[in-house]
């Protein structure tokens, strides 16, 4: 578990941009609604994501997200101030 810290920038783009010409990747993310976690399985729609034995608790939002060759599931919790518990973990890219 990790916890986030949400920071915010405002970004001066008046002048030089860089960020045109740096590398660049493709993500898609998919938010997912009805996730249980039972019996130390995370389960949506019938599929078991993952095998998770800790204690899972006050997670409001879950997420896929695939970057390149490489999918991740992501768990966050309810946001206090500028800060959220935050789980990460690797699947298949079957589950994708």
């Amino acid at each position: 578990m990790g916890i986030e810290i949400e920071r915010r920038f405002l970004v001066d783009g008046r002048y030089d941009k860089p960020w045109r010409t740096g590398n660049h990747s493709v993500m898609c993310q998919h938010y997912l609604s009805g996730v249980s976690h039972i019996d130390g399985k995370v389960m949506w729609n019938g599929i078991q994501l993952i095998e998770e034995e800790d204690v899972l608790e006050n997670l409001t939002t879950w997420r896929i997200r695939l970057s390149g060759d490489a999918a991740t599931l992501t768990a966050k919790g309810r946001r206090i101030g500028a800060t959220a518990t935050e789980y990460n973990w690797d699947v298949p890219m079957e589950i994708y």
